[in-house]
This record gives C-alpha cells, sequence and structure tokens, in this order.
C-alpha cells in the first residue's frame, strides 16, 4: 500500500472545521477548552511582563530626574565654594569676600561675558548682607557702584547682584553658602548665593 492511499484512509477532511482529524473521532471539546485557557493565560502574563516593564522605566526615569537635580545642587555648591575662594573677589589675608573687589568683578563680568558664561554658565550670583539687619527697604535695594561710593554705604543696600545669565526666571533653584563680608573698614555676615 502507498503512502498516499494509507493517509486517505487515516485521516479525511473535517469539512465542518477545515482541518484534518483521524477518521471517526469527533473533535475534542476538552482539547480545545484547555487550548483557549492556556492562550489566555498566555496573553495575561505577557501583558502583566509588558505593564510591569512599562512601570519599572517610569519610576526609573523620574529617578533619574532626581539624579539629575542632586547633580545640579552638587555643582552650584562647588561653584559658589570655589568662587567664595576666587582671587577676584576673595580678601587678601582672610577668608572673606572683598567687597570694592566685587564690584570690580561685576565690572570684569561685563567686559569678559564670553568668559564668565562659560565658568559659570546661566546661573545668576547675589551677595546678600544678612547680619546686621537693615530696615526691609534697604534689604530689596541692589547695590550699586552709586551707592557705593556715598557715605551712607553699607547701610544703604542689602544685595549684590554679581553675575547674571539666569535664562529662566520660573522656578528657580537656589544653593547659598554664608560668608564674611569686607566693607574695607567693618565685617559682616551675608550669604553668597547662586541660582540657577
Amino acid at each position: 500500500m502507498s503512502s498516499k492511499t494509507f493517509l486517505e484512509k487515516r485521516f479525511t477532511k473535517n469539512k465542518n472545521l477545515g482541518s484534518y482529524q483521524l477518521l471517526g473521532k469527533k473533535p475534542d471539546k476538552k482539547g480545545q477548552a484547555e487550548l483557549t485557557e492556556t492562550l489566555l493565560v498566555l496573553l495575561v502574563v505577557v501583558f502583566l511582563i509588558i505593564a510591569g516593564i512599562f512601570v519599572y522605566y517610569l519610576f526609573f526615569y523620574r529617578n533619574l530626574g532626581g539624579i539629575g537635580s542632586e547633580k545640579t545642587d552638587f555643582e552650584n555648591l562647588i561653584l559658589v565654594y570655589i568662587l567664595g575662594q576666587s582671587p577676584e573677589i576673595k580678601c587678601e589675608d582672610e577668608d572673606c569676600v572683598d567687597i570694592a573687589k566685587l564690584f570690580a568683578f561685576k565690572e570684569l563680568v561685563k567686559e569678559n561675558k564670553g568668559y564668565y558664561a562659560e565658568r559659570f554658565g546661566k546661573r545668576k550670583i547675589i551677595v546678600e548682607s544678612i547680619y546686621p539687619e537693615l530696615n526691609e527697604n534697604m534689604q530689596k535695594t541692589e547695590c550699586t557702584l552709586e551707592k557705593y561710593q556715598q557715605s551712607t554705604f553699607p547701610n544703604n543696600c542689602g544685595f549684590i547682584i554679581a553675575y547674571d545669565n539666569l535664562q529662566n526666571k520660573k522656578g528657580v533653584l537656589s544653593v547659598s553658602l554664608p560668608v564674611s563680608l569686607n566693607y574695607g573698614n567693618e565685617y559682616r555676615i551675608g550669604i553668597l548665593r547662586v541660582q540657577i
């Protein structure tokens, strides 16, 4: 007997189902139900795996954003420390910020914008006098070269903007460091603040 006749006798085409099955056997409904159940379970498992990967990456990227802001805070803290120790504004003998040098530094920044933009980036550097306390109007007044030359200085203003290249005025983050301010014949307590 040839293989073709053997197959024709053993298998027949079921016209209702469109599939080949053993001669004389009816379709197994229990097997089909088990197969359907297995496929549904497999589909649910695949869906849960995909949802788990999505949730994992969602939290992973959110944590990366936190790491980025910590890195920026750390960079700003280093910048504040380096700026406080910079010879452009540091006192000669002591660990303090010389206000006369700070005004010269402010003019130097205007002349060499490219160099300082590369060095400090898109930040704003402010030196504030906090003790002894000034009245509220003077605390909100910026110190300029004209105010520096007046006899009432340093009681006529509260802060100096040493560098300003801040692009984003909304949602400003700030890092500060306490410093001693030398006004020539007197010392005051201040804050060196970097905003980003």
